[in-house]
């Protein structure tokens, strides 16, 4: 497995992205027979933007490539071929606790909606911000009771901490979060 990015205190934003080697046996069809290497990368290409467990995230790139044998085989009574690769890739995994970026892309009276790297969503919910913010209708932002020049409204950058990651059948991720660490909750 690879490395996270290093956090140097709790309140730092970590990065959520991870580059791991990855070595398994990939079945592709007869039809690859006269190019494996196609075989592989087209059933490597359906793994892209996808959440895959195995590998342990959401699967943003594939780089390095290698087929492991100049022999693949064909195993028990199923028709498709056995190849061994391996492969580096880079995913999306944020842990719990983890302090990320989002810039607001929805404020409401319930919640405010983050993009994180204008792709994956997160949500912090009014229960976590009405101790420290109010939320003016009139305005449709969230401003902070102690200083009220610091409001949150659509096109704002936010720094949360990850309180849960919600991984769908459907392989979709979305992070739930809050604008305190979870240890001063």
């Amino acid at each position: 497995m690879g490395e996270k990015g290093k956090k140097s205190s709790k309140s730092s934003v970590a990065s959520p992205y991870e580059l791991i080697t990855v070595s398994n046996v990939l079945q592709i069809t007869p039809n690859h027979t006269s190019n494996i290497f196609n075989g592989v990368n087209e059933k490597l290409q359906n793994l892209l933007m996808q959440n895959n467990e195995t590998i342990g995230g959401w699967v943003i790139a594939i780089k390095d490539v290698k087929v492991l044998t100049d022999k693949a085989r064909i195993m028990y009574e199923t028709p498709e071929i056995h190849v061994p690769v391996s492969y580096s890739a880079l995913v999306f995994n944020p842990q719990m606790g983890d302090a990320l970026i989002g810039c607001v892309n929805s404020v409401s009276m319930e919640h405010i909606g983050l993009l994180i790297d204008d792709f994956f969503n997160a949500s912090v919910y009014d229960h976590t911000l009405l101790q420290e913010f109010s939320f003016d209708e009139s305005l449709n932002q969230w401003t902070f009771n102690s200083d009220p020049t610091l409001t949150i409204t659509e096109g704002t950058y936010v720094k949360f901490f990850v309180q849960n990651i919600h991984r769908s059948k459907q392989k979709m991720i979305s992070v739930t979060g809050s604008l305190r660490p979870i240890a001063d909750q």
